[in-house]
């Protein structure tokens, strides 16, 4: 892709402020698109902007809110029109991971949680920005989520989340096939961890794998693709032609 690929378009991306997301903001903004990103911690927001200096601050927009509740969605995007008038694609990069635990083990308030970070919030997410792509006919929206294959065999919530989450995205392709939104996901399996502790974020190479991969996906080449899953795994220190020309 050229550094300028991306140069006006505006790009939402909720988790943004810590892991791999990190890595999805700084390879949109080294295409030139302006980035927002909210997080319900002004601390990782002050973090972001500090880390992201070099890049224009206009460019570069926070909104602080938490965007896994409704109404805050409704308030961030509220503040997004009026602070950059548009909305060209959404990614949504909220998984840390996943609770292998059993199901008969599994505390309630674990399993809550699980629905919530994986599920609930990515329907807030998609109930709230995708009628405003839907609305301009056009846009891009991706998933970016790891999976749960780092458990031996289907086991705890996580199994049972990612699940829904793929049926979650079915049904949105489904919906969406009359219009001009594109919807994708980006698999980052486990062996793309760089692991110092067990919810660790890929880092390096496999993370800037990640983020140009999502970059390109709401690119103008990337307009024919639909509807894709690209799983990436750690022996992908570069983009196999295959995937992106």
């Amino acid at each position: 892709m050229r550094a300028t690929q991306l140069k006006g378009r505006v790009v939402l991306i909720a988790g943004g402020t810590e892991g791999v997301g990190v890595q999805i903001v700084r390879a949109f903004l080294q295409r030139g698109a302006v980035v927002v990103v909210p997080s319900a911690s002004a601390e990782q927001l002050e973090h972001l902007r500090e880390d992201l200096h070099a890049f224009s601050s206009e460019n570069v927009v926070t909104i602080f809110g938490d965007i896994g509740r409704l109404e805050e969605a409704e308030r961030i995007r509220d503040v997004l029109l009026v602070r950059v008038g548009r909305l060209d694609a959404v990614v949504a990069s909220l998984s840390r991971g996943y609770d292998c635990s059993s199901l008969v083990k599994v505390t309630f308030e674990m399993w809550q949680r699980a629905l919530t970070d994986h599920l609930t919030t990515q329907f807030v997410i998609a109930h709230t920005f995708l009628p405003l792509l839907i609305t301009q006919g056009h846009g891009s929206y991706t998933l970016v989520k790891r999976t749960a294959m780092e458990c031996t065999a289907p086991h705890g919530p996580g199994a049972i989340v990612e699940a829904a989450q793929d049926m979650l995205v079915r049904v949105l392709t489904e919906e969406l096939a009359d219009t001009h939104v594109r919807i994708n996901q980006v698999f980052v399996c486990p062996d793309t961890t760089v692991r110092k502790g067990a919810d660790d974020p890929p880092e390096g190479l496999a993370g800037e794998c990640v983020g140009t991969v999502t970059a390109w996906l709401a690119s103008e080449e990337a307009a024919p693709v639909h509807a894709a899953t690209i799983r990436l795994v750690a022996d992908q220190s570069t983009i196999p032609n295959t995937i992106i020309p």
